[in-house]
């Protein structure tokens, strides 16, 4: 890495979790086998969950592509209802899956 790359903090961040393969799935299997140590109180245990989930969730970047796919999940799971993962998969044309039917005007 030259001079000015290392100035820009992003571009170091990146070589480093490149360099030391730290990605998803390592926040992930971190996630999974964590073990509660026993001088820790419930605090600090949900301190270190919910930072490993965000690391390894990225809710910020996939929080709208996990609504669309329960989206399609929902319509799948409904007898008869047509539905295309391609067309939902499209950001112009996401639309909810069904419409939630209130209990105004039914008999």
């Amino acid at each position: 890495m030259d001079i000015d790359d290392s100035l820009d903090y992003g571009q170091v961040k990146a070589a480093v979790l490149a360099k030391y393969d730290i990605n998803p799935e390592t926040y992930r299997q971190r996630f999974c086998s964590l073990e509660v140590n026993p001088d820790e109180c419930p605090k600090e245990l949900y301190a270190r969950l919910k930072e490993l989930y965000v690391k390894w969730i990225q809710p910020k970047d996939s929080s709208m592509e996990a609504a669309r796919l329960a989206d399609v999940f929902v319509a799948a799971q409904q007898k008869g209802q047509p539905w295309s993962y391609n067309l939902w998969r499209t950001k112009d044309n996401w639309k909810p899956a069904y419409q939630p039917v209130t209990g105004v005007g039914r008999t």
